[in-house]
């Protein structure tokens, strides 16, 4: 997979935080435990869309995006073991991609063989299969953001 050299301003990033829904407790996947973080759609005809989707290399994409989720993770905050594919529900494909670099937060799947842990790197896109296990561990930065983005098949 190839690496897009450009970089998201983070003044962009803590722009897009007043507009972050937290996660509902009720997409709880084991009783009495929630993934805790906040979402962003972003869709087709929203501005600040294209200043997020400048930091992936769209052609590393396997076609046009349709579903464009921002994630934003304060430190200690985490996601339960999901399927990839509920991130982008009723997308082909999917790709995850982080927004800024880190040393120590990342990404974890199931690539059919073993669990794999993808640091972040910003602009890369990860491409878990649709129906891969995958989670966030607790973040450790003060704020990690990501993106999903998915798209037909």
């Amino acid at each position: 997979m190839s690496t897009h050299q450009a970089l998201l301003d983070p003044a962009v990033l803590r722009a897009l935080d007043p507009s972050f829904i937290d996660l509902p407790s009720e997409e709880s996947v084991l009783e009495g435990v929630a993934s805790r973080y906040a979402v962003l759609e972003l869709g087709a005809e929203d501005p600040r869309r294209a200043a997020v989707l400048d930091v992936v290399d769209l052609a590393a994409l396997p076609g046009e995006p349709d579903v464009v989720v921002v994630r934003r993770y304060s430190r200690g905050d985490y996601a339960l073991p999901h399927r990839f594919g509920e991130e982008v529900a009723g997308a082909g494909w999917g790709v995850h991609v982080a927004l800024q670099d880190s040393l120590v937060d990342g990404l974890t799947f199931w690539d059919g063989q073993e669990f794999t842990r993808v640091l972040d790197t910003a602009g890369t896109p990860v491409r878990p299969a649709m129906d891969a296990w995958c989670w966030t561990s607790p973040v450790r930065a003060d704020v990690r953001y990501t993106v999903t983005i998915g798209g037909r098949a």
